[in-house]
């Protein structure tokens, strides 16, 4: 069995903020890439509350329905990233 990734060998800043963001609205603390937002208790009034933030965070256009298709927060970080990166082009 193979442990989680912890969130301090994650290799992007986005990952890092995205996790203190969930821990937030989640009022749990997320520890590894690979926690699932709504397994972890997560509903969808906090589901908005994530997704503001990390609106307002990087000025990217995320959708509540971009957290509910990818609920782990490496896949939802990774897609932010990408976001944020096509914007600045």
């Amino acid at each position: 069995m193979t442990a989680e990734p912890a969130l301090d060998q994650a290799t992007t800043t986005h990952r890092r903020r995205i996790a203190e963001i969930w821990s937030a609205a989640l009022g749990t603390q997320v520890t590894g890439a690979h926690h699932d937002f709504f397994a972890d208790g997560g509903d969808s009034f906090q589901a908005v509350l994530a997704t503001a933030t990390v609106r307002r965070e990087w000025g990217v256009d995320v959708p509540v329905q971009l957290l509910i298709d990818h609920p782990v927060l490496a896949d939802f970080a990774d897609r932010v990233a990408q976001l944020a990166d096509e914007q600045s082009r």
